[in-house]
């Protein structure tokens, strides 16, 4: 599981994570597309078992971008008008349909 870490460092979260990604200070990896392929790369990660769930436009189609299969979710902080136009595979209202989607891609 992947995040980019903003803030709240008082929570410690980072240790619940294999890595934290995101743009960087030299000015590379400045778009979701290039931050997805550096961590596809960095960790040796399989595209077919790689999914992008966010609430933005820009995130899903950084996915989309980088051949990954793409989940909205409606319940963030952005609108579905925004997140239609991502082009997402699924759009999901609920954390229950996000583990829906999981069970059936299991079967």
């Amino acid at each position: 599981m992947f995040w980019k870490f903003e803030g709240g460092g008082s929570l410690k979260l980072d240790k619940q994570f294999k890595g934290i990604i995101g743009s960087n200070f030299v000015n590379t990896r400045k778009d979701k597309t290039e931050v997805i392929q550096y961590l596809l790369t960095e960790f040796e990660l399989k595209k077919k078992e790689t999914v992008r769930i966010r609430d933005r436009k820009f995130n899903i189609l950084g996915g989309k971008n980088n051949s990954l299969t793409s989940i909205g979710v409606t319940y963030g902080h952005r609108s579905i008008d925004e997140l239609m136009g991502g082009q997402s595979d699924y759009l999901v209202d609920s954390f229950r349909e996000l583990q829906l989607i999981f069970e059936l891609k299991r079967t």
